[in-house]
């Protein structure tokens, strides 16, 4: 098992990254796209994290400039720190209906996996869709299922011939239900696609924990 950390509050993307490996941890997850980095001022307030927000991004002067991924250089730079990278974080959204934003989401993808075939990183964590996005009050929960299986279909075949694959984290209201998500793996059906699982989140959607275990064993 390998015990890795992915992003931090407050303190520079290099210092993350030192005071990680001087305490013993050498994995990290790294998010796929640029973040910025100022010091925490005004304490660790709600209001002080969502200024912050996204932290967990890398410097962006080591993103690709062809795709805005992060480069092979970074990845010199982070193993210069005893680090490795052994998975990268993707917020993409697929609860959309307006098909250029849709293509935009798809070709992110396509560069997600390309990347991960250049680091020789084998996984990257991805979300369905965020239920806060308004569209989702306006269609029913079906569609939003479908919209989801629709958008994994039209990507997992990056990740098969890029030999990667893609876990969607149970997150955002719709896929914190352990039942949509098997359905979700069944429609799309690949070996290249599977799931991230935070517990706490089915917990969260009202599952008991003997239905955890049950839908975890499917």
């Amino acid at each position: 098992m390998k015990i890795g950390i992915i992003s931090s509050f407050g303190r520079s993307f290099w210092e993350y990254l030192k005071i990680s490996s001087e305490i013993g941890i050498k994995y990290l997850e790294l998010w796929s796209y640029p973040g910025y980095w100022k010091p925490l001022t005004i304490g660790y307030t709600i209001e002080g994290i969502y200024n912050l927000w996204p932290v967990g991004g890398f410097p962006p002067e080591y993103a690709d400039p062809a795709t805005g991924m992060p480069s092979l250089e970074l990845k010199e730079k982070i193993e210069s720190y005893g680090m490795e990278v052994t998975s990268f974080y993707h917020k993409n959204d697929f609860l959309i209906t307006d098909q250029a934003k849709l293509e935009y989401e798809v070709k992110r993808i396509r560069d997600l996996c390309n990347t991960l075939n250049k680091w020789g990183v084998e996984v990257a964590r991805v979300h369905g869709g965020e239920a806060r996005n308004t569209l989702v009050w306006n269609i029913s929960f079906e569609k939003s299922i479908e919209l989801i299986v629709e958008g994994f279909k039209r990507c997992i075949k990056y990740a098969e011939d890029a030999g990667v694959y893609l876990a969607i984290e149970n997150h955002g209201h719709i896929l914190q239900d352990s039942d949509t998500l098997i359905r979700i793996l069944r429609e799309v059906n690949s070996d290249h696609l599977g799931v991230t699982v935070d517990t706490g989140n089915f917990i969260a959607y009202g599952h008991r924990p003997e239905t955890v275990k049950k839908n975890l064993k499917e």
